[in-house]
């Protein structure tokens, strides 16, 4: 099926693509749910409309997931499972039981479960916030959904981020690069684009949690029967904010003063991290990286007594052909409803 609006390949590509993914071995099964397509009253017209996601679509789509991972286990791979999720749907749907049911079913069989925030913060025609909309609203700050908000490139928060009212249900875990994020391009065999939105920041804390489960050495951390909340709780554990504290900082936009006025500022944006300066990220070929002819990795080292970056840079013949998001959450560069 054809990826007509792009979304699909992007969020894969950013999880587990060859150049710019996070994990870049790990094998990605991907399931469309929802599509775009021509007007039928007007099939000249380039522009595509928006399919809606029906309920059979996202069953139908969550059982392949489950059987894929039943076959694979049963021949024997016992590989880690991930389901990345980038996408929200209003609770008032049939969506919100399936969606319930099916993530108690991934944490009892060990499956790590990342989803988006989503766009409707600041600028949005109505402002959402997580207990609004499927799955962001069963998130928890103890359960095993890992909701993933957007950062801008300096670390600050990207203001289209949907926002944790603290007070009914969802639960914010921590935030990624959402803002002018590097991702393959559907339309080129080799080509990339530019785009925004935490859809791109949740595989790369996805492809960041199945860096971290092949790594020999943390195996320990990962218990059978709670792998899914023992992943959440390690990157929360780990997870830095990159900007000084307070409200100024974490959000300075002031040409939407007015706007941010009736937004939930939180007080941290934790920041997923690779864990570079502990030496456990791997810039060479690892576990879940693949190595690529004519590249490698540069690791910046501390800018500063407030400020840690550790960006990838892709190299060929000594020049520097790109920069991916990766200063933000990895060690190399990242959707998988995915294993």
């Amino acid at each position: 099926m054809k990826d007509y609006k792009n979304h699909g390949t992007g969020v894969g590509s950013v999880a587990g693509g060859l150049r710019y993914g996070v994990a870049s071995k790990t094998n990605l099964c991907l399931i469309k749910i929802s599509n775009w397509a021509k007007n039928p009253h007007n099939p000249d017209n380039d522009n595509y409309l928006k399919r809606a996601t029906t309920a059979g679509a996202l069953l139908n789509g969550i059982e392949h997931a489950f059987d894929h991972i039943a076959k694979r286990r049963a021949s024997g791979d016992r590989g880690y499972s991930i389901f990345s999720m980038s996408f929200n749907l209003e609770n008032d749907r049939p969506h919100r039981k399936i969606l319930e049911d099916r993530l108690k079913d991934a944490w009892a069989e060990d499956i790590v479960t990342v989803t988006t925030a989503g766009n409707d913060g600041i600028d949005a025609a109505r402002l959402t916030f997580l207990h609004h909309t499927t799955p962001q609203s069963y998130g928890t700050a103890d359960n095993g959904l890992i909701t993933v908000g957007g950062l801008r490139r300096d670390g600050s928060l990207w203001p289209h981020t949907t926002p944790d009212d603290h007070v009914l249900t969802g639960s914010m875990t921590l935030y990624a690069q959402a803002e002018d994020v590097v991702r393959a391009d559907a339309d080129s065999l080799r080509g990339s684009v530019t785009e925004s939105g935490t859809s791109f920041a949740a595989p790369a804390v996805a492809g960041l949690a199945a860096y971290f489960l092949s790594l020999p050495s943390l195996q320990g951390k990962f218990r059978p029967g709670s792998v899914s909340t023992d992943v959440k709780k390690y990157l929360v554990q780990h997870a830095y904010q990159r900007v000084l504290p307070g409200r100024d900082n974490i959000i300075h936009d002031p040409e939407k003063a007015q706007a941010i006025a009736r937004y939930t500022i939180p007080e941290t944006i934790p920041c997923a991290y690779n864990l570079v300066y502990q030496e456990l990220c791997q810039a060479h070929a690892g576990p879940a990286k693949r190595s690529l002819d004519n590249e490698s990795a540069v690791l910046h080292q501390r800018r500063d007594e407030r400020e840690y970056v550790s960006e990838s840079l892709i190299m060929e013949s000594g020049t520097i052909v790109a920069t991916p998001y990766t200063e933000y959450a990895v060690c190399g560069t990242t959707s998988l409803c995915a294993d």
